[in-house]
């Protein structure tokens, strides 16, 4: 009897943290396997990329991260290679610009359950990270008000978006929203190993995504804010943890690819700052397309009002001020949901206020005479996410390109969800309060799922346009595949070390080496996917020995497939 109480006693007590796992679980599976599109058809080319890199490393048994060429045997001179782009070359080897340690651990599942197996990570992540969202929140919010931040910031955020694409930010996210939380812990019970722990949890999401990394600076700014008397011990201590975390990444990509900071950062990084020449500019395009649209002048506009509104009754706590800011924290919340939903909703939304809008909460002044012991919790979850937002944005992270949200502002998140529940709670006792923040925390919310909605469909738009643009290639039959777009490539990476050889063309004098070359080796069909025939063919002294075989294929991103016959000409005389 003994032990059966406290197990009935235990799930009692866990119910928020044992719901938060599972809801979040079954949402994204279902929209997983049954919405978003056939499991083998990507979202970008960044997913294309990566399933390359995990297949060549199962290819090479984990020996080596460096990627395997199909073509090789034609293409000697890497002539004509496809892995060019999202690539790094060292030392000979072409390796991926994306996280090894992310095909590593996405590498098993892909061997065991094939392409669902790539989606295991980013779903089982999201659940995670809403039961350690659950059990920050439920020491401030109460079990009912933890759980329904937390779904809320798992259902309503791009969160769930990014939970069923194969990428790698809900991994590292909560790795960093796991860090916050042991940093919490050990604030309150005065336990330096946790402050260690979390350190080394930064340094571990960098490992997935570098500007994780941000996330160190953020916390121990945030730690310090609170002015405890060991709070320059507690920071030294994630510090110390981030640096233990971080510095065998470093020394990895220094032995594997000759460069401490790793491939992304050169590629794309290199990418980011071509032909950069104004950086205040390039700060000011950077928010318009990750924080607020300042296209929209009157959204923008408001947002300004929010934040002064905030700094304000931050500052001035008198009762009166926090009366008055309320009010007007509620009309202009109000103003800002509709004005969001008359927005245009065409294209990709990048911005948080447009697919996040919950994150206003977090402008709300806090009730008069909130208890002062649990003001730190909120300070250090607040201090924290616009920290990180700020040093990501001092810092120029990469736009993120195709995406819905800023994906690189995802770790700010989790922090700023709960404490802007939190703000908005802390008026709950009050009757009329009460009711108007439940009010415009139920509409914001809702803005929030019907963003989700508009990102989920993008999603299964771009799945289903990628996807018959790799069958109707595959079902060609032609062993070889040629293209002249670099995002050709990776389009085609389920098939690509499936007994077929994918070259890419820069000029017409490549068409001519790969011709001959094919020819030489028996090939008698070609495919050509191509996105520029006529620039490529117009210098091409060899495009008469191609023959079409059948219509062309009119396919996505303004490519063209059609399967050739080569016809090898007569040796002359």
């Amino acid at each position: 009897m003994g032990r059966t109480s406290v197990g009935r006693f235990s799930l009692a007590r866990y119910w928020p943290e044992v719901v938060a796992f599972v809801i979040p679980l079954l949402v994204a599976s279902a929209l997983l396997f049954g919405y978003v599109g056939p499991l083998n058809g990507f979202w970008s080319t960044d997913q294309g990329v990566k399933l390359i890199q995990v297949q060549s490393l199962l290819l090479n048994k984990f020996s080596s991260s460096a990627l395997i060429y199909p073509g090789a045997a034609i293409d000697q001179d890497d002539r004509v290679s496809p892995l060019r782009g999202q690539y790094y070359q060292h030392g000979g080897q072409t390796y991926a610009m994306f996280s090894d340690a992310f095909a590593l651990i996405s590498s098993v599942p892909f061997f065991f359950f094939g392409f669902a197996g790539l989606y295991l990570v980013p779903l089982v992540s999201l659940a995670a990270l809403s039961l350690i969202c659950t059990c920050i929140a439920r020491p401030l919010l109460g079990p009912g008000g933890a759980l329904l931040s937390a779904l809320a910031l798992t259902l309503t955020s791009p969160l769930l978006f990014y939970s069923v694409i194969f990428w790698e930010h809900l991994p590292a996210m909560l790795l960093t929203t796991l860090a916050l939380w042991q940093s919490l812990e050990g604030y309150h019970r005065n336990e330096r190993r946790r402050f260690f722990g979390a350190g080394i949890a930064i340094g571990a999401a960098a490992w997935l995504r570098n500007e994780a990394i941000l996330a160190a600076p953020a916390l121990i700014g945030a730690v310090l804010l609170t002015r405890r008397s060991q709070s320059l011990q507690t920071a030294a201590w994630i510090g110390i943890g981030a640096g233990a975390g971080v510095l065998p990444l470093l020394l990895y990509n220094q032995i594997v690819f000759g460069a401490a900071v790793g491939p992304h950062v050169l590629v794309a990084g290199a990418a980011q700052y071509r032909g950069a020449s104004d950086p205040l500019m390039m700060r000011i395009e950077w928010a318009d397309r990750l924080l607020v649209p300042l296209d929209e002048p009157v959204l923008a506009g408001l947002v300004i009002v929010l934040v002064i509104v905030s700094i304000i009754t931050a500052i001035w706590r008198a009762r009166s001020a926090a009366n008055v800011g309320f009010a007007l924290a509620i009309v202009v919340t109000i103003v800002i949901a509709a004005a969001i939903q008359r927005a245009p909703r065409g294209g990709l939304q990048t911005t948080l206020l447009m697919t996040f809008p919950a994150v206003l909460l977090c402008c709300f002044p806090v009730a008069p005479k909130e208890r002062l012991d649990r003001v730190d919790t909120p300070l250090i979850l607040t201090a924290f996410g616009l920290t990180f937002i700020a040093l990501a944005w001092l810092a120029l992270l990469p736009d993120g390109g195709a995406q819905w949200g800023p994906r690189m502002l995802l770790p700010a998140a989790p922090a700023l969800t709960i404490a802007g529940f939190w703000r908005a709670g802390s008026w709950l006792r009050r009757p009329a309060a009460g009711a108007a923040v439940a009010g415009v925390s139920a509409i914001v919310l809702f803005v929030a799922m019907l963003s989700q909605c508009a990102g989920l469909r993008q999603l299964r738009d771009f799945n289903t346009a990628n996807h018959t643009l790799l069958t109707t290639v595959a079902q060609s039959g032609a062993s070889a595949i040629i293209t002249d777009t670099w995002y050709g490539p990776p389009l085609l990476a389920p098939i690509f070390y499936d007994e077929r050889m994918i070259f890419l063309v820069d000029d017409g004098a490549d068409l001519d080496y790969l011709i001959e070359r094919l020819s030489n080796a028996g090939f008698d069909t070609v495919y050509y996917l191509s996105g520029r025939r006529d620039e490529i063919t117009s210098d091409a002294r060899r495009w008469r020995e191609l023959t079409p075989i059948g219509a062309p294929a009119r396919l996505a991103h303004h490519l063209t497939g059609q399967l050739y016959q080569i016809n090898t000409p007569p040796p002359s005389d």
